[in-house]
């Protein structure tokens, strides 16, 4: 009797043992699996989050460029000075080569809103605008745009919150006459005046190793990514031209074309005559999944038509992310028609 109930207990200890056994093995594989699904969301979550900033940042900027320009800014060539894109499409196991540079004047990073009000004569001025969360505490100027100019007023010491009160006020148009003395200003700026801050050399570049998008006239890096996490970038420009027909009627003809060789030009140019920019690039994670599978080939990604593609190994284990956005330039394009209108 002892004999066998020694046995039953062996045996109840050995099937306890199999049975706590096959449980840690059931959580360790559990445990496991979600540790590297969540590694690989977090991988996919991260470049998704990077693709979307990038996007966001080059779509606001350059929508707002000539917004704050005046006409013989335009001119001169002076809101775009470079304009030289990429279109080329990359094999697998490549990367982006070359170089491309696009340089832009915008107000973008400050305050976008307008005068609620303006009282005293010029150039004692008394403003109060909306609200801004781009205002700061250093902001000593702001560039009052109006339908007849566009103005730059700095600020006395006494300027608190969203009121400021001018020390002087001056054109942004060398040619334009001087303000008189005297002026009152809620005819200077009246309610809903459009308030910007100043412009900004903006530079979206690619020297063959970095593609970055900085702040040139502080030299501040907006975001900055190697070729191996960025391996693709498709820059263009919707330039506009006019073409006589056998009626000798005048056509309006568009293209998308990656550079456009004559901007910062004073003289007639097609680079004023740009209405719209779109990019797109591919983004990859700096470490590889988990599971990275054992899928062999490779997968394009084909940006805006078949002739701009870029071919990844389908077996190297990086998450590939394709972004693009085009951007219309209505302010550019308006100073364009108001050029031609003077």
């Amino acid at each position: 009797m002892k004999r066998t109930a020694v046995a039953f207990s062996l045996i109840e200890l050995m099937i306890a043992m199999t049975a706590t056994l096959f449980l840690v093995a059931t959580f360790f594989r559990v445990f496991t699996h979600a540790t590297r699904l969540e590694t690989n969301n977090n991988l996919k979550n991260n470049v998704s989050l990077k693709g979307e900033h990038i996007l966001d940042s080059l779509e606001n900027s350059i929508r707002l460029i000539g917004l704050a320009n005046n006409s013989t800014e335009f001119s001169a060539g002076a809101v775009i000075p470079s304009a030289q894109g990429k279109a080329v499409s990359v094999g697998a196991g490549n990367y982006l080569t070359g170089t491309f540079n696009f340089s832009f004047r915008s107000p973008w990073g400050g305050p976008i809103t307008k005068v609620v009000s303006a009282t005293g004569t010029q150039p004692a001025c008394v403003v109060t605008i909306m609200n801004s969360n781009s205002l700061f505490a250093e902001l000593d100027n702001l560039l009052f745009i109006n339908k007849n100019d566009i103005y730059t007023a700095t600020f006395s010491a006494g300027s608190t919150g969203n009121t400021f009160t001018t020390a002087t006020i001056t054109s942004t148009n060398p040619l334009a006459p001087a303000i008189p003395s005297g002026v009152t200003c809620d005819s200077l700026f009246p309610s809903s005046t459009l308030v910007t801050g100043a412009n900004t050399l903006y530079e979206l570049a690619f020297d063959g190793s970095i593609i970055q998008f900085r702040d040139a006239t502080w030299n501040r890096i907006i975001f900055a990514y190697p070729k191996e996490e960025m391996p693709f970038f498709v820059l263009q420009f919707l330039v506009e031209t006019s073409v006589t027909d056998g009626e000798g009627e005048l056509l309006a003809t568009r293209a998308w074309v990656p550079s456009v060789n004559d901007c910062g030009s004073a003289q007639p140019d097609v680079c004023k005559t740009i209405k719209a920019v779109r990019f797109g690039f591919v983004l990859t994670s700096r470490e590889a999944r988990i599971d990275k599978g054992t899928d062999s080939g490779t997968f394009q990604y084909c940006l805006f038509d078949d002739s701009t593609c870029f071919s990844a190994n389908a077996d190297t284990g990086k998450r590939y992310f394709s972004f693009s956005r085009t951007v219309y330039m209505r302010n550019y394009d308006f100073m364009k028609d108001y050029e031609l209108e003077q």
